[in-house]
């Protein structure tokens, strides 16, 4: 694992990026545009998936809280 600390240009609050074998986390990053971010990692070639959702959202969301996990529904998914 590799760990980098930096200062965004843009926010000046610290972004950390995290290098696994398998994957980059990238941590307190602000993401303006999360369909163009999406639409350009997904072009870059040997990238597998990018975990966005920007360009289709999830179907269903699972949210934990303190009484338990509440499931939330897309309007017009077509699921049961």
């Amino acid at each position: 694992v590799n760990a980098l600390m930096h200062r965004s240009y843009r926010s000046h609050s610290p972004v950390q990026i995290i290098r696994y074998a398998n994957r980059l986390e990238i941590r307190n990053g602000s993401i303006t545009d999360p369909v163009a971010l999406e639409t350009h990692i997904d072009g870059i070639t040997g990238v597998v998936t990018v975990g966005l959702f920007a360009r289709r959202p999830a179907d269903i969301l699972l949210l934990g809280g303190p009484d338990g996990v509440a499931e939330h529904r897309r309007p017009g998914a077509g699921l049961p």
